[in-house]
């Protein structure tokens, strides 16, 4: 018999492949079925061996994008009442970039792993939406920006 680049025996044309070592015999394929005996080749949903997916739609990440949007009026209400105080303008500024940015960018990913879902049913709702938070949050930081040069600029 021949052998192949792995050393294992290739059967010559019309020879029966012979048995490997762990392999079962054939009788044991015989009356080892994938299907117990008993329910001549039948099965119900209890014994099958078959793992359905239900689909579910995919949902617009909704957490992040509202998340986003209270930082940002909470930035807008701290640049409301920031005269005169710097401590509340850096406080909104940070709140309206840094956490508000952050946010719409775990919206973002999160919104992107959903549209690669094949359950996804797109809108223009998610997109505007976050261009106007994005929106907002650059003229919250703007806004603490400006209150923190005025105090900065009358000392």
């Amino acid at each position: 018999m021949a052998k192949d680049a792995f050393g294992d025996d290739i059967p010559m044309w019309g020879a029966a492949p012979a048995a490997r070592a762990g392999d079962p015999s054939p009788e044991q394929e015989r009356w080892s079925p994938a299907v117990p005996p008993s329910s001549n080749g039948w099965s119900n949903s209890e014994s099958a061996d078959v793992h359905t997916a239900t689909p579910v739609a995919a949902d617009v990440p909704w957490p992040w994008l509202a998340g986003s949007a209270l930082s940002v009026l909470a930035a807008l209400a701290l640049a409301a009442q920031a005269a005169g105080r710097p401590l509340l303008a850096i406080t909104g500024w940070l709140l309206g970039g840094f956490l508000a940015v952050g946010l719409v960018a775990g919206f973002t990913l999160a919104d992107l792993r959903r549209r690669s879902s094949p359950w996804h049913s797109s809108g223009p709702g998610p997109g505007a939406l976050r261009s106007a938070v994005l929106l907002a949050a650059v003229l919250s930081v703007a806004a603490n920006a400006w209150r923190f040069a005025d105090w900065a600029g009358r000392r």
